[in-house]
């Protein structure tokens, strides 16, 4: 009787410190760019977290500016940006030498966000997620082209080849004006396609040559051809999490549970995971969770850390 009587008191004292700890410790809010890696890298991250004990939201599906004034303004903690994306578009560096060396442009970026927006850039995942021009692979090889700079030739001497863009990479400072000029060809026959749409069109036969991104499962599935940047134009394109350095202060532990997934994402592993998506047509949530559990995490719905051992180590 006495057992029960003080199990009972214990909890009705526990309770209302559990819920303060809940309370302190608020919600993280996750964003994702809109597309599949953005989605998977954001899935990652969120369901990660939970996993950790975390309470979080999910905030999905904004372009690349519209998820970053998200990021500056508070909206979200957290999203997986890339690192020649914020050193050309945000910090509006254009030193070549900086922008394709991986560790010189992270660090460019890491400082300049640092210092500028109070935003900090976690350790970087391992893989470059780079544009890509592609072409059908026979096509590519009865036209001799398997460069930019052939592209760019040919095009040069009057061919009139099909190029399909998202609307993004044509505005963007790291895209397609910037690239015709440092290639030196006119910008003619440009057409203007949801990026999700590009593979497809490329494949039928309605483009020539289509914008598509590195690490995109497609490429190997439709078997085309990946044109070489010979004249080193595109950045590098490490993604990492930025996140915002109050969240960081109040909750150090957000940095290890996401730098700890880096060693597993791969270049091998991003391309499969992208492929179950897009070509597989899976749910980029549950693809995600399949692979959290294979790496040994065991996703679940937030909860709160007794009180007492929140801070602890060997406590997730």
């Amino acid at each position: 009787m006495w057992r029960f009587t003080i199990i009972r008191l214990t909890a009705i004292i526990l309770l209302p410190m559990m819920t303060l700890s809940c309370a302190k410790r608020g919600t993280i809010v996750v964003g994702a760019k809109a597309f599949t890696e953005g989605y998977l890298l954001g899935h990652m991250a969120v369901l990660a977290l939970r996993d950790a004990g975390f309470d979080v939201e999910e905030q999905f599906g904004l372009a690349t500016a519209a998820m970053r004034s998200a990021l500056e303004t508070g909206q979200v903690d957290l999203y997986y940006e890339y690192t020649g994306t914020a050193y050309t578009v945000y910090a509006k560096g254009t030193d070549k030498s900086v922008m394709t060396d991986s560790a010189r442009v992270y660090n460019a970026v890491r400082t300049f966000d640092s210092s500028r927006h109070g935003l900090i850039w976690l350790t970087p995942i391992p893989f470059d997620d780079t544009y890509a021009l592609m072409m059908k692979h026979d096509r590519a090889d009865r036209e001799g082209i398997h460069t930019i700079s052939d592209l760019a030739g040919a095009i040069t001497r009057g061919s009139n080849l099909r190029i399909a863009v998202d609307g993004e990479f044509y505005e963007r400072p790291d895209g397609l004006k910037a690239l015709v000029r440092h290639y030196g060809f006119p910008e003619k026959n440009i057409v203007k396609l949801d990026a999700g749409l590009i593979y497809r069109a490329l494949t039928e036969g309605s483009i020539d040559v289509g914008m598509g991104y590195s690490t995109d499962g497609q490429i190997q599935a439709f078997n085309l051809s990946q044109l070489r940047d010979d004249r080193a134009f595109f950045p590098a394109y490490n993604p990492a999490a930025v996140v915002r350095k109050d969240l960081l202060l109040e909750q150090p532990r957000v940095r290890a549970v996401l730098e700890r997934l880096n060693a597993y994402i791969t270049p091998a592993v991003i391309r499969t995971l992208n492929a179950e998506v897009s070509m597989e047509h899976r749910d980029p949530r549950k693809v995600a969770e399949r692979w959290l559990r294979a790496q040994g995490h065991a996703p679940r719905t937030s909860y709160c850390a007794p009180p007492g051992l929140e801070g602890r180590k060997d406590y997730p």
